[in-house]
């Protein structure tokens, strides 16, 4: 693809895709190899290599999924080893890489190409301008919404602990992977009816899976009225309607469901169907037993991660854009 669109600019033995592969792979086998080690575990113990591997997989790719439970199993070490590797994931290594590059004026073809390949856009101009907001985008936001949960836990945990919750959660929602530390694999169900760790989850969730392109477009035109492209209004209306059609089928098919919604009341169960309808496209979170959700509900669910997030963003799926269309 990018021969085709680039062919004066590019030698043949240079392949900016084949490079973010190996990167990956890379970033993978040195997180598999730092989670075997003894200090990434509570109980100071070699970790079996495939389920090492597994976990720095899952994190890597953001998809969340895990062998041991992130809050009792691993350490310290070990979970920020978990959280290095959602954040290379999650904005893509060598995205960060050649955005640094770009950043200190060292501006080469190959790294504008690898940028480019990392964010499905091939224009040298929306490379170069988004390389200067990008980073201070993502620390803003995720810092947000580490205050915003540190402030919310900290009566119950106190400082230090819900300090790390705090950063950990905020950088695992806006990369859309699902790790938690809560510990027994219960997820977020005691925060089920927390109007703050509900918006706060929710909004890294949806702004981390809109696109940085789509996210920066509505910035400027928040803050100088510009009008938003076509590619924009399609992530940002089937966004809308995703969440809030995700909600009501979710409400529906449980709210009388003891095993989930039914228990709860109703400010929580609306809580809830908002929550499981946004963080189901792409993060993984969640707020009630997912094994307890019927099995119309799992089925819509398995649709909503089909879809999955948009062009450009942190989350994976078939994306908005491609639904928008079919």
């Amino acid at each position: 693809m990018v021969f085709r669109l680039f062919p004066k600019l590019v030698k043949k033995q240079y392949d900016p895709l084949a490079m973010i592969i190996g990167s990956f792979l890379m970033i993978i086998l040195l997180g598999s190899i730092l989670l075997c080690l003894p200090m990434s575990s509570n109980s100071h113990e070699w970790t079996n290599f495939l389920d090492a591997a597994f976990t720095a997989t899952s994190a890597t790719t953001v998809t969340g999924l895990a062998i041991y439970d992130t809050g009792t199993y691993w350490s310290f070490f070990g979970q920020l080893i978990i959280l290095i590797l959602i954040h290379l994931g999650g904005l893509g290594y060598m995205t960060i890489i050649a955005s640094i590059f770009i950043l200190i004026r060292k501006r080469s073809i190959n790294d504008a190409l690898i940028l480019g390949e990392s964010l499905n856009t091939y224009s040298f101009k929306e490379i170069f301008n988004l390389s200067k907001s990008l980073f201070l985008v993502v620390i803003i936001l995720e810092g947000i919404g580490a205050l915003a949960i540190f402030m919310d836990w900290a009566p119950e945990m106190g400082i230090k602990r819900a300090l790390w919750y705090g950063i950990f959660h905020s950088v695992a929602a806006f990369n859309n992977a699902g790790f938690d530390l809560m510990g027994g694999f219960k997820g977020l169900t005691h925060y089920v009816g927390d109007p703050i760790m509900n918006i706060t989850i929710m909004g890294l969730i949806i702004t981390g899976g809109l696109g940085f392109f789509v996210f920066l477009e509505l910035f400027h035109w928040l803050r100088h009225n510009e009008r938003l492209s076509l590619h924009a209004k399609i992530v940002l209306t089937t966004t809308c309607f995703l969440v809030l059609f995700g909600a009501l089928v979710i409400y529906g098919f449980e709210h009388e469901n003891p095993k989930t919604l039914g228990e709860l009341p109703t400010t929580s169960k609306i809580w809830a169907s908002l929550f499981l309808s946004v963080t189901s496209r792409t993060a993984g979170f969640n707020t009630v037993p997912t094994e307890g959700l019927r099995d119309e509900s799992l089925l819509f669910v398995m649709i909503l991660m089909l879809i999955g997030a948009s062009p450009g963003g942190t989350g994976g799926g078939v994306k908005t854009t491609t639904m928008a269309v079919i």
